[in-house]
């Protein structure tokens, strides 16, 4: 099993408008789960993630989409969304 990451930030793997809006909402610093799983998914790779509710799993899966999504000219709206939950 590779070394968990734990030193990652979320700028190492993901784009600028998805770390801001991720910062809008007060994540800062990917989990361990979240620093080895992101990357692979953005990879292309299968994912199975088994970790305890509250782990962050559903963001794990949810940002590699939002990522793609940016990437294919949806920008802006990644943002807006995030930063309706900010309050």
């Amino acid at each position: 099993m590779a070394k968990m990451h734990s030193d990652a930030a979320f700028s190492d793997f993901l784009r600028t408008e998805l770390v801001m809006g991720l910062r809008s909402v007060d994540i800062f610093l990917p989990n361990a789960i979240q620093a080895n799983a992101i990357p692979l998914a953005l990879a292309g790779r299968d994912l199975m993630v088994v970790a305890q509710t509250g782990s962050g799993k559903t963001l794990t899966f949810l940002l590699p989409i939002l990522q793609k999504l940016t990437e294919r000219g949806v920008q802006g709206s990644v943002s807006r969304y995030l930063a309706r939950f900010a309050d």
